[in-house]
């Protein structure tokens, strides 16, 4: 699985919004490490979903969901 397909497939059944940058940084002894970064915000509801992807270094994923102050609860599979 290629995880910029999946994340974009995510993005475009969501009607949500897309970014990915990729760079290089110095690493130990004159390496360089990759890094690709996948943003995604994705409405759901009254909600707001902003999930950051960072992989290459240290593969970590950030989510953050925000309300415009609605009560409901958010029902995600």
């Amino acid at each position: 699985m290629n995880p910029e397909t999946e994340l974009k497939r995510i993005c475009k059944e969501n009607k949500g919004k897309f970014e990915h940058e990729d760079f290089k940084t110095g690493g130990e002894n004159g390496s360089f490490v990759h890094i690709s970064k996948y943003k995604l915000k994705i409405p759901h509801r009254d909600f707001i979903m902003n999930i950051l992807y960072d992989f290459g270094n240290s593969d970590t994923a950030e989510f953050k969901i925000h309300t415009s102050g609605n009560k409901k609860s958010l029902n995600l599979k």
